[in-house]
């Protein structure tokens, strides 16, 4: 009997505090209840003080800017290596493809030579099919390129 009493008696315990965990979900509050209509714009102005050296800094990197109007792009890579080399594989595809723009470049002890000017890697891509046959070395390389010109 007392087993029964004991075991009713943790069985509604138990029942009690799993509904208790159901209760009702409070509202939440959110940052326009905490501050109401009490929140007006403020309206006013802003002023700044700025060394002379640091406004001297800003215009600088705002001249040397405009200075190098390049962006980010692509170019494909003939070769890497001699100045004789680097000279003869430009004249070469001047030879065939004289519309696109190349590049020689020297990056200590070697030359390359770069060549197009494209704006996604996929144009690029596609370009580097066409001269494969021709280069068969070359491969695409991120690099500031010139901007196109306007037509």
């Amino acid at each position: 009997m007392a087993i029964r009493i004991l075991s009713i008696l943790v069985f509604a315990v138990g029942f009690s505090f799993s509904s208790w965990g159901q209760s009702p979900v409070q509202k939440r509050w959110t940052i326009d209840d905490a501050i109401g209509s009490k929140y007006q714009p403020m309206t006013g102005n802003v002023q700044l003080i700025i060394e002379p050296s640091v406004s001297s800094l800003i215009e600088r990197f705002q001249s040397s800017k405009a200075a190098d109007p390049r962006i980010d792009g692509y170019r494909v890579q003939l070769y890497f290596g001699t100045r004789e080399k680097a000279t003869e594989t430009k004249t070469e595809f001047l030879k065939k493809f004289p519309t696109v723009k190349s590049y020689i470049t020297w990056l200590e002890p070697n030359f390359r030579v770069r060549v197009g000017n494209f704006r996604t890697q996929l144009e690029a891509e596609s370009f580097l099919q066409r001269i494969k046959r021709y280069f068969p070395t070359a491969y695409v390389v991120s690099e500031r390129i010139d901007l196109p010109d306007i037509k």
